[in-house]
């Protein structure tokens, strides 16, 4: 089973605990949405907005994101991410 979302304004929804996988969010609105504890394996995330999500590392285990979306992501876990030379030159 499948399920495609497309074009839907879902911001600020909470979706605690649900189960998502194999879900497409096809050019989605998901903005300040809550995925805590949510199942998203297999989930496509790639054409949606998804500045602000509330969703951890474990949530987004087998998650399709494009590599914006991973970068975002990663900074919103704390982790800085630099070039070797910015680092260096800082030194």
């Amino acid at each position: 089973k499948s399920v495609r979302f497309e074009n839907c304004d879902l911001s600020e929804v909470n979706f605690l605990e649900a189960n998502f996988s194999g879900v497409s969010f096809v050019r989605c609105d998901l903005q300040q949405a809550d995925f805590t504890g949510t199942r998203l394996t297999g989930i496509d995330l790639r054409s949606s907005k998804i500045d602000g999500v509330r969703v951890g590392p474990r949530e987004l285990k087998g998650a399709l994101i494009d590599p914006m979306q991973a970068l975002a992501f990663v900074r919103a876990m704390g982790i800085n991410v630099a070039h070797l030379e910015e680092k260096q030159s800082e030194s």
